[in-house]
């Protein structure tokens, strides 16, 4: 259990490419629809990454996210996408 929201929405298309073939996502205390919706528009290739991320801060304007375990940093920090 961690401080910080693991979000992988930048990684989503490495994560496809790695054979990923679902994500799970954590209820929380905010508009889960709306960021299911999120992910799903960027897997789709609906939405671009970046305003993906965007719009989750948005829908969860009080979470800390991190992603630092994929990319071998600690767990709870969060790699800026490489574009």
């Amino acid at each position: 259990v961690s401080h910080t929201c693991a979000n992988h929405l930048d990684d989503v298309y490495a994560l496809t490419r790695a054979g990923v073939g679902a994500l799970r996502l954590s209820p929380h205390r905010c508009a889960m629809v709306r960021m299911a919706r999120t992910f799903r528009d960027v897997i789709e290739g609906r939405l671009d990454p970046r305003e993906g991320g965007r719009a989750l801060s948005e829908i969860y304007p009080d979470a800390s996210f991190a992603n630092g375990f994929l990319h071998g940093l600690p767990g709870a920090e969060f790699a800026e996408p490489v574009r």
